[in-house]
């Protein structure tokens, strides 16, 4: 509203919209929270949330981080066992990933709670 009258065009007002609230500075501030993420359990939930959680990161930015550097960036953070699997299991996108990660935490719910 308060720059109404200095903008001539949408086009206009997303760049200047971008330009206050996604900036280059920003945006790689939020790439530089990709690399360095950790994963923790108790605010996390889950690896699978964690993942999907910094993958969208990745994908907002306007040089947007591949799926396999988000991949590799959330297992360099992860316990042990989710670098071995991802290795072993040959995963290159995050659909791939999710999908073996949701699979093994059901497994692992189904194991803590034997009678359901």
């Amino acid at each position: 509203m308060a720059t109404k009258e200095h903008v001539k065009s949408y086009e206009e007002f997303k760049i200047n919209f971008f330009h206050q609230f996604w900036s280059k500075i920003s945006q790689s501030n939020t790439a530089a929270q990709v690399y360095r993420c950790r994963c923790d359990k108790c605010t996390d939930g889950s690896v699978a949330s964690h993942l999907m959680n910094y993958a969208l990161l990745g994908t907002a930015l306007q040089t947007t981080v591949s799926e396999l550097e988000v991949i590799e960036a959330v297992t360099s953070s992860s316990p042990p066992w989710v670098e071995k699997l991802f290795v072993t299991s040959n995963i290159e996108t995050i659909h791939d990933a999710l999908s073996v990660l949701n699979k093994l935490e059901a497994i692992d719910c189904q194991h803590q709670n034997p009678q359901q």
